[in-house]
């Protein structure tokens, strides 16, 4: 997330994405680039469903909407893929995710699930958490409104973003029973 944030304050991207893919063998974190003139062209044709449909603009379905895409074989140090293999480490949701930046956080936006929410009631979630896999399950055990562990959980992160691309990490003490920044 801060990599592909930097690109966009240093002007290479005019908007970016962190897309989150958890299958049942791997989280994959990929971060994808639209270059300003791809942008402006979205913005500045009316009919174009970026001007109608937030719910569109952090596009997760389309493999020609992002111009530059850190896939596997992407050999570009500007975007990049992540995977870690799911049978050590794992999240609180499971499935396609989200979430998009700009540089005046203007056209901040998410997909999937890190959205809540439906139609005007939409919400970008700004956390997620990622944690060693339970041997009895296969998510975090977090309780999603107080962000606290509900089990106990070995080695839980909370990775929280704002609109702004601003991102901490937090690890959960047991000990003191509370989160402690990174």
């Amino acid at each position: 997330m801060l990599g592909i944030n930097a690109q966009v304050q240093r002007g290479l991207y005019s908007f970016v994405q962190v897309y989150v893919n958890i299958t049942d063998t791997e989280i994959i974190f990929t971060s994808k680039g639209m270059k300003s003139d791809t942008l402006n062209k979205k913005i500045n044709d009316g009919d174009h469903p970026w001007n109608d449909d937030s719910s569109t603009r952090c596009n997760i379905s389309s493999s020609t909407y992002w111009d530059d895409d850190g896939g596997v074989d992407v050999n570009k140090i500007e975007v990049q893929t992540l995977v870690l293999d799911r049978e050590d480490v794992t999240s609180n949701f499971e499935g396609e995710a989200a979430v998009c930046f700009s540089k005046n956080a203007k056209w901040y936006s998410g997909a999937g699930n890190l959205v809540s929410g439906t139609g005007t009631g939409t919400i970008v979630d700004g956390i997620m958490f990622l944690c060693i896999r339970p041997s009895d399950g296969n998510l975090c055990a977090v309780d999603e409104t107080t962000g606290e562990p509900t089990t106990v959980v070995e080695n839980l992160y909370s990775i929280d973003w704002t609109r702004f691309g601003d991102v901490t990490v937090d690890k959960w003490s047991s000990l003191s029973n509370e989160w402690v920044l990174q």
